[in-house]
């Protein structure tokens, strides 16, 4: 008697945020062309992950008020960023 149990593959989890419900159809029968896709599942956005408070709507026109006025930093590579924060 073959007492061997078959094991379960391990899955590995995806998050697409989409902003245009109207495609969500179309992309659902995409997904379900592509072979090893198990599952879809659509899960609406909880209430209040995209609400903008008062005190993040401050740090927003602070951060735009600094970028109009130049007080910007650029880096041409992570590198580049990753040997600067090494430095503060």
């Amino acid at each position: 008697m073959n007492t061997a149990t078959k094991q379960q593959p391990i899955l590995t989890e995806m998050t697409i945020g989409i902003s245009d419900l109207s495609i969500v159809s179309q992309i659902k029968a995409m997904l379900k062309l592509i072979p090893g896709i198990d599952t879809i599942r659509v899960k609406p956005a909880a209430k209040g992950d995209n609400t903008i408070t008062q005190a993040l709507a401050r740090k927003i026109a602070r951060a735009e008020k600094a970028f109009a006025e130049g007080k910007t930093m650029q880096f041409e590579s992570v590198a580049e960023l990753d040997k600067y924060l090494d430095t503060i």
